[in-house]
């Protein structure tokens, strides 16, 4: 697994781009504002693994659903079929792994901070 890079949000762009899902994110950020605002905890893993869970659910299209796995793969170094046939336990393990390596729990903050 590697860190993510600039290179990465541009092609996680491309993939919320493709799959339609600003509005998802949206929702998202206001999901974190409102836990944020009503009790000051927002765990920010789990919202970040119901975003991708949505995201998976979201794809329609096998472009976008090629782009995810060739995205996970270059991150995590996995064979895109690899990504393709994981289970959902392994999906997690992914998600979570990228999320801890990452630091996004710290973007995450930071990012709802601003809204």
């Amino acid at each position: 697994m590697r860190e993510l890079g600039l290179k990465d949000a541009f092609a996680f762009s491309r993939i919320l781009k493709s799959a339609d899902l600003k509005s998802t994110i949206s929702d998202f950020a206001k999901e974190i504002a409102t836990r944020k605002k009503s009790d000051g905890k927002v765990n920010l893993e789990e919202v970040g693994l119901e975003f991708f869970v949505n995201l998976i659910i979201s794809i329609s299209d096998e472009k976008v659903e090629q782009k995810i796995y060739k995205f996970l793969s270059e991150i995590t170094e996995l064979e895109e079929n690899e990504i393709a046939n994981a289970n959902f336990k392994k999906l997690k393990q992914i998600i979570l792994e990228i999320i801890q390596i990452n630091d996004l729990k710290s973007f995450f903050q930071s990012a709802s901070a601003l809204m």
